[in-house]
């Protein structure tokens, strides 16, 4: 109580400095002391307090004294209090948030973290769990209700961060809320921002928070994060439907496109044209939505690298277990050994003339994809063999040693998997391999990269297979695919963070 009226009589302070509302600072990130500062203020005006309240009465040096001893002590249940979020924090920034000297290649959950106005921050499974929001956001002007006021006061402060979209530093970018989606409910239109939000929130976002966006407010929805197709598979207008009955909780597909508040909608896993395409639609798909007008408000988006496995999802393995971190490595880590092997590799036209075989036969493409090649190799098209001009070479299933191998080698298969986009498309890409796949709904993505693209797995089999896959690249792409770096940059996160952010102006 003494403390509580001391800190009325303290002379003013601005409270902002002592919240951990900025604690990013150059060449740092968040501090046990920022935690401290940012979950309870109490430790920092306890100090101001003591000493304000004793100065006069004690000697300089014992008020300081006293005012240290309430320091240490209340910074003591600071820590048994906060030990576990510390715990959180500290690990996910190391995992995350880690400074990268060059930009990071677009991975799945690294873009979505760093490409929106408001995004999802942590994951809890494979939906949100607190946001990121930027500071073109937080500028917005706001009708907060008394509702959402008293959220706002349960809240802790906010957090700065100092990462970007290319995973490296950039003062005050961004701003960890612990909030949902509801936080765009009170911001005054008019006023266009972009919002990434994970496929498992698609449904409740839409009927929550979409529908109930005032006149005036417009956003650029970017969806991804899971193996459904999208928008058409989300909104049940194809054969196979992963989300089941939680689609009868949207509007109608022409409906939602047609409304004008959705500025523009990016998707991963594409699939509004060419869906019949893809196998796992073996059965048809509805017509998709008429008129240019609303086709051209869906672009594709790749899924990127899978950053994440070998990242916080294995530290979060580790973590609930209690192993070591065997398997765990940070994004820019992973990126690094990824270069490292591109640069280990010769160049792309006295690579081997070679396709690789890296995947197993979990799915049914896959598993087309398995007997054709088995039938390659018998008729001789091993390495080695003269009997065949299609040389096949089986990889390491080994991340590590499947990526040192491919890197000797033109090209590479790159079969879809449960989803229609797959990670190791852009891992090749990245490796300077040019991917061989089937032609599906992606094949408009696809093809603004190196890539082969076959009307069948069965077109492997034709002679001189090989040779027409390497004149074909180098009349699309040059001698050398991958040699003035363009290749590389529409890899990289910052590409297609640029292109959301142009679809807001």
């Amino acid at each position: 109580s003494l403390l509580a009226s001391a800190r009325s009589a303290t002379p003013a302070v601005g409270m902002a400095s002592f919240s951990g509302r900025h604690v990013g600072r150059p060449g740092g990130g968040t501090s046990v002391y920022n935690l401290w500062a940012r979950s309870s203020p109490s430790t920092v005006w306890g100090l101001l307090a003591t000493y304000a309240t004793f100065g006069r009465a004690l000697p300089c040096l014992s008020a300081l004294l006293l005012a240290l001893i309430v320091f240490i002590v209340d910074a003591v249940f600071m820590w048994f209090e906060l030990q576990p979020e510390l715990s959180r924090t500290l690990l996910h920034q190391d995992i995350v948030i880690k400074h990268c000297s060059v930009p990071l290649p677009i991975s799945s959950r690294g873009f979505a973290r760093g490409c929106c106005d408001v995004s999802p921050n942590n994951y809890k499974g494979e939906v949100m769990a607190d946001l990121k929001l930027s500071l073109k956001f937080r500028g917005l002007p706001r009708d907060a209700s008394p509702d959402d006021v008293a959220r706002e006061d349960q809240m802790p402060p906010d957090v700065a961060l100092d990462v970007d979209a290319r995973g490296g530093a950039s003062q005050w970018s961004f701003l960890v809320h612990r909030s949902s989606y509801s936080i765009l409910l009170g911001v005054r239109p008019p006023y266009i921002i972009s919002v990434y939000v994970p496929q498992g929130d698609f449904f409740l976002f839409v009927v929550d928070i979409f529908l109930r966006l005032p006149s005036g407010a417009q956003i650029v929805l970017v969806v991804g994060g899971e193996d459904s197709g999208a928008p058409m598979e989300l909104f049940g207008r194809t054969d196979r439907q992963l989300w089941g009955k939680s689609i009868q909780m949207l509007p109608d597909l022409d409906q939602f496109l047609a409304d004008e508040r959705l500025r523009h909608l990016f998707v991963q896993n594409y699939d509004l044209l060419g869906c019949d395409r893809n196998y796992m639609n073996a059965g048809g798909c509805a017509a998709p939505p008429s008129g240019e007008r609303l086709l051209g408000k869906v672009s594709p988006m790749p899924i990127g690298l899978d950053l994440h496995t070998f990242g916080e999802k294995a530290a979060k393995r580790a973590r609930r277990s209690g192993e070591p971190l065997q398997w765990w490595s940070t994004p820019c880590r992973q990126a690094a050994e990824l270069r490292a092997g591109r640069a280990a590799g010769p160049a792309w036209p006295v690579r081997r003339d070679c396709v690789g075989v890296a995947s197993g036969a979990e799915y049914e493409t896959r598993i087309e994809l398995a007997a054709v090649v088995e039938l390659a190799m018998e008729r001789g098209g091993a390495e080695g063999s003269s009997d065949s001009d299609l040389c096949v070479l089986r990889l390491s299933r080994d991340r590590a040693a499947m990526w040192r191998a491919a890197a000797s080698l033109k090209f590479v298969f790159a079969p879809a998997g449960h989803g229609i986009d797959t990670h190791r498309f852009w891992e090749l890409l990245a490796l300077g391999v040019v991917p061989v796949t089937v032609s599906s709904s992606l094949d408009g993505l696809y093809a603004r990269y190196p890539s082969v693209l076959l009307g069948s797995w069965d077109e492997v089999l034709e002679p001189g297979a090989i040779g027409r896959w390497i004149l074909d690249i180098q009349m699309r792409f040059g001698a050398d695919p991958f040699s003035d770096g363009q290749i590389q940059r529409m890899l990289s996160a910052d590409y297609w963070a640029e292109a959301v952010r142009n679809a807001t102006l």
